[in-house]
Order: C-alpha cells, then structure tokens, then sequence
C-alpha cells in the first residue's frame, strides 16, 4: 500500500470501472461504516443507486465528520439524502459532486464536475455557405478529477465567503455554494463535411485547450426582524475563462482559437417540481448593467431588517448585504440580457474590440459581409485580437442576483422551503484565417473560412432555505 496516497472508503462495485480506475492514483477499500483512518468516502451511484448505502443514515455521518464524500453520477435518491444534512444539492446532469465540512463556520463546500457539450460550424465566405452545427458531448475524466478534488479538500476547508454579505452575530442565515472545473478541448480547424480535414496552414491538427473556472455561492438570510418574516437569497457568480495556455494560430493570416463572448445563462428559480412561482417571489436586484470595459462596476445593495444580538440582548438590527467590486475588461464590456419580468438574469461578457459578437453578426449569413469588412484590414491580413480574447489571458467575471421568497411558501411538517435554481455557462471561440492561412481541404481553392466553437454547462442546485438557515452562525 503507498500510504502517501488518499485512502478511500467506496460505497458500491469494488471491481467495476469506477473503482478500478481510483486504485492507479489512491487506495480504495470497501466502506465497512468506519471511518477511521480514511480520508474520504466515494458512493458509485451507478452500481450503489439505491439501498441502505444511500440513505441519511449512512451519509449523515460521514458529511458531519469533516470527511469529503463524493458522489459520483449521483442518483436523485442519493441528492435527496444529502440535502436533508445539507439543505443544498446541486443536481444533474454531473459527473460528481463532492462535499466538505467548512471550518470555522457550519455549511459546506461544494464541488460540482459538470457534464456539457460542445457546438461547432464553419462559415466560408467565398461561396456564402455555413456548415449544419455539429454537437459533441464533455465529460471530465472521472478519476483524475475526484482525486484532484479530494486532494485539494484534504488541505483546504476554508470558508470562502464575502464578508461584505456576512450578516451581524446572531442572525439566522445560511451560506450553500460549489465550484466548478470546466475544461474541453478544440482541436484545428476543419471541414466536416471532408471527414474533418485539416483546413488551417498554421494549426493543421494540433489542439488547443480551453479552461474556466466558476464558483456558484447562495448567501440565504431569514428576515424575521419585522412582520411577516421572510427569506432572502443572493447569488454571487465569480470566475473565469481562457482559451487555453497556447494559441494554435496567432499571425496575420490565421489567428485562433480565441474566446470573444463568455455567457452566463439565465439563472431562473422553480418551486421544488421545477415549476416557475405564481407568487411570492420577488426579483429584488441584479448587476452589472450594460456596461463597456475597462472598469465593469458590479454594486448591488439588498437592506434587509434581522433579528440578532443587540446591547440588550436579542433584537431587530439593520444590515445591508453589500457587493461593490470592479471587472478588469479592456477591450471587453458585458450586456446585461435579463429577463427581469420573469425573474431571471443572464449576461454576456463579450469582446468590443475588434469584434462585438452582440452587434457584429456573422450569422446570418448575409450579415457575414459587414463583419467581414472589420476583420480583414489591409492587404487582406487578418487583424490584431484584443489581448485578453488570446492565451494565455485570464478573462473574469462577476454578477450578483437577489430574490425575496415570502414565507407563505414554506411548507409545513416538517417545515421547508425548496427551490431549484438553474443557470448555466457558455463559453465561445472563434479561429479565421485569409486565403494565405487556409489549406484549400475544400479541394475548390482556399477560402476566408470562420470556424466556431462553444462548451456549455448547465448547473442545477436545489436548496430547502429552511434548512440551509440552520447550517450557519454568524461570525460578523
């Protein structure tokens, strides 16, 4: 046995697929109820789907021990146990979900390995065609990943909130979040309809490895400091997204694959059915708005009245959750494209210069020709790409979301509130190239070919707000 490896409790077929691949990068043993001496415990929901194994009373102790459980292609059964501990799931489709105990605060850290997909076409100019979309799954290397997680939470149960949204000592609140690892790959461009052949002169079929990075928090607040009481939930969404650490092409005749738009998909809330509310729910605030780059402003203010500790004891106390921050975009801006009527918020951080995805159009096709116009400068060369849309840049994002849920909601015996929020991440590339960068795998002459590419992820997370308001104490 190497004892400098993870020792792992597993909760399911000890000799299937999922098993075998953990035991090259960690020692796995059956979990026999104890953990004693182990660092974590994985449950295979697909050979453990149902059974004793995935009820509260198995995994209960293993979420308040400290241990990190991971659920892997988890089972609803499965989701709906660890919410009763928790009060919050993230829910499928995922590869995994881990979980940890937060020091120094109660609640839990969250990471969720999500399953995407990827769309690609290509647009050739010169004979005013564009290629059918063609979609691909994602999915993370399943063992690689847990380990990497498990590993980083055996170091690292810190709390990572906003202190800014922490409420005075005493209030009832809760704090549920998760994070993500979003990685794929594209490959050189190519002609799919010729088999996918090589079309690029500089990239021929090397690959490039776009990456991003997304963490999800839920601050939940009870406001009973006046009457009637009620509940408050504030998304925050903070990340980031690159192209990848190399460029396959980046000169005047062929330049990608570079990112010129990253979208947050509409975050929307439904009742615990996934059926949109009727009533007692309100869209209190959101940010950014429209704004262009440099300096994104994200300010939202959400003043709320608490019952917490006073001089004299307990009492109403007046807190406003506060985010103030500021996005680096240069030559980047973001649109706001919420659905404020609907109570849903989405953005789109997009490139401005050279091209702006939301105002330059090479879809259709017959817009393809203004676009067209701004992308290929003097001598037909191919113009220069804003640095923060090229590797090895770094581009981030934040947007911060506030709903009002009336109590009238709960529900009662035991009391409860559900709701299923949903959102989602759209990550986008482009790679172009003049006749001087293009093979001519068409085989009818070489083309200003535009080819691309996006991975989307959508996330899902329920939380019963009653119980995730049982999960934390403040430390303001």
């Amino acid at each position: 046995m190497n004892t400098s490896m993870l020792k792992i409790g597993f909760i399911g077929d000890i000799q299937g697929a999922l098993a075998s691949g953990l035991k090259s990068r960690s020692n796995v043993e059956p979990f026999s109820g104890s953990l004693q001496g182990l660092d974590s415990v994985i449950l295979d929901g697909q050979s453990a789907a149902s059974g004793p194994s995935s009820s509260v009373q198995t995994l209960k102790p293993i979420l308040e021990s400290g241990k990190a459980l991971v659920l892997a292609h988890p089972s609803k059964l499965q989701l709906d146990a660890v919410r009763a501990v928790t009060g919050s799931t993230p829910g499928t489709p995922a590869a995994f979900i881990a979980y940890t105990k937060a020091s120094g605060a109660a609640g839990y850290r969250c990471v969720l390995g999500p399953e995407g997909s990827v769309s690609s076409r290509v647009i050739v100019a010169e004979v005013r065609g564009a290629s059918p979309s063609t979609t691909s799954d994602i999915t993370p290397p399943l063992e690689e990943s847990i380990v990497q997680t498990l590993q980083q939470s055996a170091t690292d149960r810190s709390f990572v909130g906003d202190t800014n949204l922490i409420p005075p000592i005493g209030a009832t609140w809760g704090y549920s979040s998760f994070q993500s690892p979003l990685s794929w790959t594209a490959g050189g461009p190519t002609l799919p309809t010729l088999n996918g052949r090589a079309d690029d002169a500089t990239a021929r079929s090397n690959v490039q490895s776009p990456s991003g990075g997304a963490l999800t928090e839920f601050y939940v607040y009870y406001v009973n400091g006046q009457t009637p009481a009620y509940y408050i939930v504030i998304l925050k969404q903070t990340g980031s997204f690159t192209c990848g650490q190399n460029q396959l092409a980046q000169n005047e005749n062929s330049r990608g694959w570079f990112q010129y738009d990253v979208l947050l998909t509409a975050n929307n809330v439904a009742d615990a059915q996934g059926r949109p509310f009727t009533s007692g729910v309100m869209l209190l605030g959101h940010a950014p708005a429209t704004f262009p780059g440099p300096q994104v402003p994200v300010q939202l203010q959400v003043p709320m009245t608490l019952k917490a500790n006073t001089s004299d004891g307990t009492g109403p106390v007046q807190f406003c959750a506060t985010v103030n921050d500021l996005t680096s975009l240069p030559d980047w801006g973001v649109s706001d494209s919420s659905d404020v009527a609907n109570l849903s918020t989405s953005w789109d951080f997009h490139e401005i210069t050279a091209w702006d995805p939301t105002q330059d159009l090479p879809i259709p096709i017959d817009q393809y020709w203004t676009w067209w116009a701004k992308m290929y400068g003097a001598y037909d060369k191919v113009v220069q790409i804003p640095n923060l849309s090229c590797a090895p840049s770094n581009l981030s994002y934040e947007a911060v979301t506030a709903w009002r849920f009336d109590s009238s909601l709960v529900t009662k015996d035991p009391s409860s509130l559900v709701v299923t929020f949903k959102g989602g991440w759209r990550h986008d590339l482009a790679f172009m190239h003049n006749d001087a960068g293009c093979l001519g795998a068409a085989g009818t002459g070489k083309h200003h070919d535009l080819f691309l590419t996006s991975a989307s992820w959508p996330w899902t997370c329920t939380l019963d707000l009653v119980q995730v308001v049982s999960q934390v104490v403040s430390q303001a």
